[in-house]
């Protein structure tokens, strides 16, 4: 069973996560591109970030409502590492702010 799991931990692993495409635009949202999703670069600069609201939150981490000065808002999800809550070491904030408003745009 460990064994199994490790199997797919590893293989899980080796899917990459981050696109190198910048964040600009609504996000493509085909079947193939929902398959395997992955994180786009943020453009914004993170000295100019205001935390306005906590949107929700679970056992993994926090979602905030965030503005980059006068672009927003965003959905930034903030995750928690053995109960201390830091942005994934592996994942630059700056690819986990996605639009408040998600696929379309709208």
């Amino acid at each position: 069973m460990i064994r199994s799991a490790e199997k797919r931990r590893l293989r899980a692993l080796a899917v990459p996560f981050m696109s190198e495409q910048p964040m600009v635009g609504p996000p493509n949202c085909t079947a193939k591109d929902l398959q395997t999703p992955q994180l786009r670069q943020c453009t914004f600069d993170l000295d100019t970030i205001v935390f306005e609201d906590r949107l929700g939150g679970g056992l993994d981490g926090y979602v905030w409502k965030v503005k980059f000065g006068d672009k927003g808002p965003y959905a930034l999800k903030v995750v928690s590492s053995f109960c201390h809550f830091v942005c994934q070491p592996e994942v630059n904030p700056r690819s986990l702010a996605s639009p408040v408003l998600g696929c379309s745009g709208a």
